[in-house]
């Protein structure tokens, strides 16, 4: 993703080839996200994601791992906030980890390389992930696991289970 991210319509139409109209306040996104009291944004820009994906895990290691995302999540689909760039997050850091990091620690935390490793594995982890929902089930003590993406009947999954067990 380039720096200064890609607008959301040219973004969907990258990625799956269908052209949208972002704007459009009765699209079936724009009113789903009412009924469950979220007020779309829709002149954010598709932006690299990996710090804050960074500061969620330091969230997390700090026992604030929901209220990181929350914030996140918040600024960026309502306020179309730039979840990419450092200065926004140390802002979205402060709000909700103030009370365990001062705004010049979480720019220390951006310079350093902390929590890469992890995004980075997460991130080759999702890249198989073709639809939703997605389970990947692991099997105990094992290195075996298996993905399903997409909607299954129950039957599926009994199939899967009872392929653990043989």
């Amino acid at each position: 993703m380039a720096p200064e991210g890609m607008g959301l319509a040219d973004y969907i139409y990258r990625v799956y080839g269908m052209r949208i109209t972002v704007d459009d306040p009765n699209s079936a996104l724009n009113q789903a996200g009412r009924r469950v009291g979220i007020e779309f944004n829709n002149t954010r820009r598709m932006v690299n994601t990996d710090d804050s994906h960074r500061l969620i895990e330091l969230g997390k290691e700090l026992g604030k791992g929901d209220e990181m995302i929350e914030k996140i999540f918040h600024e960026y689909f309502e306020n179309a906030a730039n979840i990419s760039d450092r200065e926004v997050l140390v802002r979205l850091g402060s709000e909700v980890l103030g009370d365990k990091l001062t705004p010049d620690q979480l720019r220390e935390f951006f310079a350093s390389d902390k929590h890469i490793d992890t995004v980075t594995e997460q991130l080759r982890t999702i890249r198989g992930i073709s639809g939703v929902p997605h389970f990947t089930i692991y099997v105990p003590n094992s290195k075996r696991k298996i993905s399903v993406s997409g909607a299954q009947p129950p039957e599926r999954f009994e199939d899967m289970f009872e392929d653990f067990l043989d």
